[in-house]
């Protein structure tokens, strides 16, 4: 990736340029469609609470206006719950692992009883890897430049 303001190459995913400095915003597209680059705890919790709260707007308020017999509306609130929370947290997800310099593979421990809270406790409060990793650059360190 080119730096728009001096033209110098960045890694992917970079929220500043570590040449001049120029910040760039990750916009939501990416943070929800990208599996690349790393995201701060900060950012991963905010788009937690968002994504639930919209989820359950949707889910609540939407989808039994579309259907009026209720084992149908169950059915399809059922199946799209599931892909909705599949799109919402699959990727911020591996990007977390990113940051704690893990493969997006780790979140397979999610399905595994007891040893799931330890992935909870590690994506959800632990601090990402200080400096650059082979997944891209600090994200909080970029923000305090």
């Amino acid at each position: 990736m080119l730096c728009k303001n001096c033209g110098k190459e960045i890694a992917n995913g970079s929220e500043f340029c570590s040449y001049c400095g120029t910040a760039f915003r990750q916009s939501w597209i990416k943070l929800f469609f990208s599996s690349t680059g790393r995201i701060t705890r900060a950012t991963y919790w905010l788009h937690v609470v968002l994504s639930v709260t919209i989820g359950c707007a949707v889910l609540a308020f939407i989808l039994p206006l579309l259907f009026y017999e209720e084992e149908m509306a169950e059915a399809v609130y059922e199946i799209f719950s599931r892909i909705l929370c599949l799109i919402l947290f699959i990727n911020p997800l591996i990007k977390r692992c990113h940051d704690r310099n893990r493969s997006g593979w780790f979140i397979l421990l999610f399905l595994v009883p007891i040893v799931n809270l330890w992935a909870i406790i590690e994506l959800g409060f632990l601090r990402g890897t200080v400096g650059d990793n082979k997944y891209g650059c600090d994200p909080l360190q970029q923000q305090l430049n």
